[in-house]
């Protein structure tokens, strides 16, 4: 007899078993892990993470490669703490940083689409740019001070329950994302130029449009992700966010999106995502080394690619034979 969850196995239904395994060896292993007080307060620390992917998976699939993340979050929270320092309310500057994050994105478009450059090859150029242009304005100091008020929605949780108030956007996000990408025309747009930019463009998709619309989109959450980043630290330094790019990459690419364009779902990503935090946070309880974790996970996202292609090309093979 058949079993039907393995009949036309997905890379979403393998990561649904990862997922399932990685919370059981951490309810073994780790004392207390599984509860949903400990599992909340552990996601304090990825949301800005999770923000970063929604804007991660549309690019990929719409065939772009972004390097400048970490470097857009890093800017976008210099401009925050620079009109903090002036002086400005809260939400003024929450504005200004939310209007710098989409503008830097639309920089990229721009000079993408302009330019006809590859987005890796623009992006790795912008990276450094809005970068040095953290540590121009703030050299080596640090910006903090910030009020309560502010703070603790990125500290806090949700009066009489364990829940932190930043996780509230995380569902919001999901729920846009998934709009966009599975019931929107544009969505399908976005699909076919990450499949095929020329026979878009022939269909009468402004393909241009389609890559200065995701862009400047993705700054907007780089920005949002960089607001909620400084009130859960309280601070801003010209070095904040390294390394974030190559991380949430990781994770999308883990769940199964394309690098190359023309694939990918937002379930899929949720997945990997919890994965990769139920991982992460059961290592470090464990108090395993930070080297030995980047073999781990640098491991993990090989067998990943090489099992969805694996996957795919056997979906692909067994359709072909239906027909």
């Amino acid at each position: 007899m058949k079993i039907v969850f393995f009949e036309n196995i997905s890379w979403v239904k393998i990561l649904l078993l990862i997922l399932v395994t990685v919370f059981t060896l951490n309810s073994i292993f780790v004392p207390y892990y599984f509860s949903l007080e400990n599992i909340l307060a552990l996601s304090h620390s990825y949301i800005e993470l999770g923000v970063l992917g929604f804007a991660v998976i549309l690019l990929l699939i719409s065939g772009n490669i972004d390097i400048s993340i970490a470097g857009v979050v890093a800017f976008s929270a210099t401009i925050f703490a620079l009109c903090f320092s002036f002086g400005l309310p809260i939400p003024i500057c929450i504005i200004l940083t939310l209007i710098t994050g989409t503008l830097c994105g639309l920089v990229n478009a721009l000079l993408i689409v302009g330019f006809n450059i590859p987005s890796i090859i623009v992006t790795l150029a912008t990276m450094s740019v809005f970068r040095g242009l953290s540590y121009v304005i703030l050299k080596d100091n640090a910006i903090y001070g910030f009020p309560k008020s502010f703070t603790y929605f990125g500290t806090g949780y949700i009066p009489g329950t364990y829940v932190p108030l930043e996780l509230i956007v995380f569902p919001i996000l999901m729920i846009i994302t998934w709009f966009i990408l599975h019931s929107s025309t544009f969505g399908k747009k976005i699909y076919s130029v990450g499949l095929n930019p020329d026979a878009s463009f022939r269909s009468g998709i402004n393909v241009k449009w389609v890559n200065i619309i995701v862009f400047s989109w993705a700054g907007f959450l780089y920005s949002l992700a960089a607001i909620l980043l400084v009130s859960r630290i309280g601070s801003v330094r010209p070095n904040i966010a390294t390394g974030y790019e190559l991380e949430i990459i990781a994770t999308v690419v883990f769940g199964g999106t394309a690098i190359f364009g023309g694939y990918g779902n937002v379930w899929g990503y949720i997945l990997a995502f919890l994965t990769i935090v139920s991982m992460r946070s059961g290592l470090a309880l464990l108090n395993v080394p930070g080297q030995y974790m980047a073999i781990i996970f640098g491991l993990v996202l090989i067998f990943s690619i090489l099992a969805n292609n694996i996957i795919n090309d056997r979906n692909e093979r067994k359709a072909l034979e239906k027909k």
